[in-house]
């Protein structure tokens, strides 16, 4: 019998339960003539040059109409709302999106002249967006996907939520060119994980734009889109990012009432409630002001495992003011907790185990992963003009991730528990001064920063008493249920501070309408204090203090624009990666102190922008190199490590994202490539391959509304074998796969929907990583009962 663990959250599964039920009575679809008036065809995008300056939206927005000969209906207040106006040359689809940017309200063109302006959200006109491209969400990226001069993806939640998606790793795995790598503590299912191109993004995952230390899976419920900007990014987001970095953007309040919820139900006894209210409020003297609630309770295991366990809850309310206005307020909190019974499977370094591994091979009675994560955020902004904006972030993360999990020897049939025990607290604060201006024939955006972070993490591990652990005499059949008990302690080994400091300032020059030159730099401070556990000496006694690091990064790049929607580019950025960068190394170690690792990357790319707009088709080739890999020192292997290795990672990839018609939606991509180490003293290791680079990579998603009530969706991933250690004597890769899975979604009513999800469809046995081999989900299936009231 499966033993469930019941937590607290029962009652808040209740909760949303019945909040889910409520507006479930059939209610009449809108009428035919209305979806026949969303097909009808835009005008044809001609760039014009637009000169409408920033203050009140609705004389803004007459403005534009007297310029275009457009009819705009707006179906929403604006009425004291504010715009930052748009200047130069635009299509008018374009320039009517910079002036609701920040406004909550998106449009359709309903007829070959006519406009209608909605809130986000609307259910039948947002499927026909002209604006399906989603934007990069940081305030330093002030262009358009297409005029980034980088490769972008952003997996917005329209898609995550036609997937079945619940969790961060469901969403990467959209992204072609990203592994995902052991978990945090060794083993490869527990933790967010990741290698962009090659590199490790363990310590490159932020959360609205601020790092994120937690290492643990992180659930989907409260997330509006996910961005992976790939390529050396430190002059963005600071260390790390060597591969590139992974931006979480929650969900925050809009002007736009809407409540919805959901009732999962699945294989694997998956039991899932979710629920999104959005409530604009109307309080005199403060204008434009809303409150959000998004929350989850989950409980879910795995298919074609009988034993793991994913239990957590979440729950994430935000208030904004002055939205539509010049000042901008948001205050956000997620909390969210977790209680699992993971698994780390069969550990071996030499290959594919030979046993089923779709057993569990821990102990019930001693595994466990609790997570407890706290996130508060305060934001604000403020519109001087249309040139000038000033943002400010302030944010509080608190996360606290134990785990004992157990593995087993295929040899020997030994059991061996890994401990992990980590709380982090990051503050960090963000500002942002974002300015337009014209010098001549010459546009300039502009953006000027600051940045200040403390970060505090106390590491530990959980002493087990009782030894030694059941071993397993037959690993085809493996029992969880071993009698065995043993009193844990939970001990601190290691406190770790760091203080971080940075200032940073890019610059978009536009010559004409087909050139445009980018560039920025970003001056880090970094400083870690290690203290031990009472049993070593301090950090200062040791000798080999980790030094403050001190680093500028850049970036730069040339993007010509053949027309407004296409973008041919070639840039080059640079990342340093401090030896203490994920707070983890061991405060006597010798590799405390090395310096910085640095890294640089070339790329030429093509976008353009197809289908009125709809559809975002990319190219890139890449070159990444780390120029002073750390690599062990052959004088005194085993011990030293010194910075003498150079590795390479090198490039292809394709991506289509967006609408190809009004009922036709794709997201797809491919990437190709290939890393070595170029140079080590060690001569083994000099010309041999990098691990965890697939030579290929492939993934698809489409979906189709058939009628106005029935829309299916499917697509597959194909991921190559990727080298997981080579020796003199042998080669271990982890084994390519591929997975197909489908949707069908039928809107019974209004206000009532059904989505069909086929996951896995042909019960493929793989693998996300090697040395703790575990199978991910097999063949699985999900009902969601979906409402809107």
């Amino acid at each position: 019998m499966k033993k469930k663990r019941n937590s607290s959250h029962k009652a808040l599964t209740g909760v949303l339960m019945a909040t889910s039920a409520v507006g479930l009575a059939p209610a009449k679809l809108p009428a035919q003539g209305v979806e026949a008036r969303s097909r009808a065809q835009q005008p044809a995008a001609r760039p014009e040059r637009f000169d409408v300056p920033a203050g009140p939206l609705d004389a803004a927005l007459k403005q534009f109409e007297a310029a275009t000969a457009l009819t705009l209906r707006i179906d929403a207040p604006i009425v004291g709302m504010q715009t930052k106006g748009v200047q130069g040359e635009f299509t008018p689809q374009q320039a009517l999106a910079r002036l609701l940017d920040g406004s909550g309200l998106t449009f359709v063109f309903t007829g070959e002249k006519v406009v209608m302006l909605r809130p986000r959200g609307s259910t039948v006109l947002d499927a026909v967006n002209v604006t399906a491209t989603p934007r990069v969400s940081s305030a330093k990226y002030t262009a358009p996907q297409v005029d980034i001069t980088r490769s972008v993806a952003v997996i917005p939640k329209d898609i995550l939520q036609a997937q079945g998606a619940t969790s961060l790793r469901d969403a990467i795995r959209n992204v072609p060119g990203i592994t995902i790598n052991a978990g945090e503590g060794g083993g490869g299912m527990p933790g967010d994980n990741f290698n962009i191109r090659g590199f490790s993004a363990a310590n490159d995952l932020f959360v609205d734009g601020v790092r994120d230390l937690s290492g643990f899976a992180r659930e989907s419920f409260n997330l509006e889109q996910v961005e992976v900007l790939k390529g050396p990014n430190s002059g963005i987001t600071g260390r790390g990012s060597t591969g590139g970095t992974i931006n979480m953007v929650t969900k925050v309040p809009s002007l736009r009432a809407d409540r919805s919820g959901a009732i999962v139900l699945g294989s694997a006894d998956q039991r899932r409630a979710t629920a999104d209210v959005n409530q604009p409020l109307h309080v005199p003297g403060i204008p434009g002001a809303a409150v959000r609630v998004a929350a989850v309770s989950s409980n879910s295991g795995v298919a074609g495992n009988d034993v793991i366990e994913y239990n957590s809850w979440g729950v994430a309310p935000s208030l904004s003011v002055g939205l539509g206005t010049s000042t901008q307020v948001t205050l956000a909190y997620t909390r969210s907790e977790q209680d699992n019974i993971p698994s780390y499977g069969v550990e071996t370094f030499n290959g594919v185990p030979t046993v089923d591994t779709r057993h569990f091979f821990g102990l019930r009675s001693l595994d466990f992963e609790k997570v407890n994560s706290n996130n508060l955020a305060l934001k604000a902004a403020h519109v001087f003009n249309e040139h000038l904006t000033l943002r400010n972030q302030f944010s509080s993360a608190h996360s606290d991730v134990g785990r004992i999990v157990t593995p087993v020897n295929p040899t020997t049939g030994a059991r061996s528990p890994k401990t992990h025990a980590v709380e982090n607290d990051i503050l960090t604060n963000q500002t942002n001064l974002t300015s337009s201006f014209e010098t001549g024939a010459v546009g300039h955006d502009f953006v000027a920063g600051a940045e200040f972070t403390r970060e505090n993490s106390l590491r530990g591990a959980y002493t087990i008493a009782t030894r030694p652990f059941p071993t397993i005499a037959n690993l085809n059949a493996p029992t969880a249920d071993a009698d065995y008990q043993s009193a844990i302690t939970r001990t601190v080994t290691r406190t770790v501070r760091a203080q971080s400091a940075a200032l940073y300032a890019f610059e978009t020059m536009k010559i004409g309408s087909k050139l445009e030159l980018n560039g920025g730099l970003r001056w880090d401070s970094y400083k870690p204090e290690y203290t031990d556990s009472a049993s070593k000496a301090t950090i200062a006694s040791t000798g080999n203090a980790p030094v403050r690091t001190t680093n500028v990064s850049g970036n730069a790049a040339v993007n010509f624009k053949p027309t407004v929607g296409s973008s041919l580019y070639f840039s080059y950025g640079t990342s340093f990666n401090p030896a203490t960068e994920n707070l983890s190394n061991d405060a006597v170690s010798a590799n405390s102190k090395l310096p910085p690792e640095k890294s640089r990357s070339l790329e030429v790319g093509a976008k353009w922008e197809l289908f009125k707009q709809r559809l975002l088709t990319s190219f890139a080739l890449f070159r990444t190199e780390k120029t002073n890999a750390r690599t062990t020192d052959p004088a005194n292997p085993g011990l030293g490590t010194i910075l003498a290795g150079k590795q390479k990672v090198e490039g292809g990839e394709v991506s289509v994202t967006g609408r190809i018609t009004d009922h036709w939606a794709v997201l797809a991509g491919y990437s190709r490539m290939s890393g070595k180490y170029v140079e080590s003293p060690n001569p083994a290791q000099t010309d041999a391959p990098f691990t965890n680079v697939p030579a290929h990579s492939l993934n698809a998603w489409t979906s189709y509304a058939v009628t106005k009530r029935l829309e299916v969706g499917g697509g597959g991933r194909y991921v190559d074998r990727r080298l997981l250690r080579a020796t003199a004597t042998s080669t271990v890769y982890v084994p390519a796969y591929r997975t197909y899975d489908a949707m069908a979604k039928y809107q019974l009513s209004s206000t009532l929907g059904l989505q069909v999800n086929l996951m896995n469809l042909t019960d493929e046995l793989y693998y996300d990583s090697g040395r703790m081999w575990v199978p991910a989900a097999g063949r699985a299936v999900s009902v969601t009962t979906s409402v809107k009231f």
